[in-house]
C-alpha cells in the first residue's frame, strides 16, 4: 500500500505550513505502528493533504494490534513519509 502523512509540514511543503500537520501525523503513525483500525482523523487529513487511501485499507486489511516495524521516518520537502513493513501469520 501506498500513502503518506501531511503535506503541509514547513512553509516550502506543497500545502504551505499547517501547525496542525505535526500533531495528525504523530497520530497516523501510531495508528499505523499498531494496527488501529479505529483510527479515524481522515477529515482532518485530506485538510492537510495527506494521501490516505491506501492507509485506509492497509488499517482495514491488517489484524488489529500488529506491530511494525518501521524502517524510514521524516519529512523531506514538507511532506511526512514512513516506510513500515508488518508481519504476522
Amino acid at each position: 500500500m501506498v500513502g503518506n502523512g501531511s503535506a503541509r509540514r514547513s512553509e516550502k511543503a506543497p500545502g504551505h505550513l499547517d501547525e496542525r500537520s505535526f500533531a495528525f501525523d504523530d497520530g497516523l503513525r501510531a495508528a499505523l505502528a499498531s494496527s488501529d483500525a479505529g483510527w479515524s482523523d481522515f477529515a482532518l487529513g485530506d485538510d492537510l493533504l495527506a494521501s490516505l487511501d491506501g492507509i485506509r485499507e492497509l488499517l482495514g486489511l491488517l489484524p488489529a494490534g500488529t506491530p511494525a516495524q518501521v524502517d524510514y521516518d521524516d519529512d523531506p520537502f514538507g511532506v511526512r513519509y514512513w516506510v513500515m513493513r508488518w508481519e504476522w501469520s
